[in-house]
């Protein structure tokens, strides 16, 4: 690592009709000595809060400190593991790297730990950039509140290696965060028949969906005959007044009347799904 070196002077005096002895002192000059080799690392996520599911961009700067050129660099990345718990995972393709403002796509050569090999060479005071985005894990325990990920940064210098790390940490944010899965009860029908499309909405968030509108193009032939939503406060049967067919078939609940669809946050003691079952007769259209 640099060290700084400091210098101040003293000049004494005294001047006619006095015997006083005066002093000045100068201002204080720093001068920075350089290592031979060195490098310095730092991190930082361009998202101060994560949540479950989304991604997240990290960037990773690398500076030659020392006084002479380093090369050969090796880029590793934790993303945040803790024992067998990995709650990101790297995102394909999304490796960037910077040198005097040229980008390049560069690939990982393992994913856990994410590992970078970059055949580069930095002069003294020169810095180079990688930047790549990591997904949140959607099924994340709702326990973890921040995640910290560590970079680990080697390089050649001489006949030596020298490294260097540092880390970034994101915390969980407050909002709401929704996912939803659509199943059919049936793998096959024939015209006339039942048929029940299942909404699984999930809020993967730490605070509750409120207001949460749907809108679903359903298939031309299929007729809405009633719509049922479940979860932990309330099952409630909806009036047709309360939602909206389009005539090209496109359900939207609740309409302005309808009753209003929440979805509750992900804390331990309670579901944070609501379930919507939209029942419905099919009809093979004609030409």
């Amino acid at each position: 690592m640099a060290t700084i070196i400091t210098n101040r002077a003293n000049a004494s005096y005294t001047f006619d009709g006095s015997t006083e002895v005066k002093n000045a002192q100068s201002n204080v000059t720093n001068t920075i000595v350089l290592d031979e080799y060195s490098l310095e690392v730092s991190k930082q996520s361009l998202q101060q809060n994560f949540v479950p599911g989304e991604n997240v961009t990290f960037v990773i700067r690398v500076t030659n400190t020392g006084s002479r050129a380093l090369s050969e660099f090796s880029v590793s990345d934790n993303l945040g593991k803790v024992e067998e718990t990995l709650p990101m995972t790297y995102m394909p393709y999304s490796g960037r790297l910077s040198i005097n403002g040229d980008f390049i796509s560069i690939t990982p050569t393992s994913t856990d730990p994410l590992s970078f090999t970059i055949p580069a060479t930095l002069t003294t005071g020169q810095t180079m950039t990688i930047t790549y985005v990591a997904t949140i894990s959607s099924s994340l325990d709702n326990t973890t509140m921040s995640i910290t990920n560590t970079a680990t940064v080697n390089a050649e210098g001489g006949i030596s290696r020298y490294s260097a790390s540092n880390s970034a940490t994101i915390t969980r944010g407050n909002s709401a965060n929704l996912t939803i899965t659509k199943t059919a009860n049936k793998a096959s029908i024939m015209s006339s028949d039942t048929l029940e499309y299942m909404l699984t909405i999930t809020n993967t968030g730490l605070s509750t969906a409120n207001n949460v509108t749907i809108t679903d193009q359903l298939p031309v032939g299929f007729a809405v005959t009633s719509i049922r939503v479940e979860n932990e406060n309330v099952v409630h049967d909806y009036d047709s007044t309360e939602y909206t067919v389009s005539p090209e078939n496109i359900l939207t609940l609740p309409n302005e009347s309808g009753t209003a669809i929440n979805v509750l946050a992900n804390t331990p003691d309670q579901d944070n799904s609501t379930v919507v079952r939209i029942y419905g007769t099919f009809t093979t259209p004609t030409d």
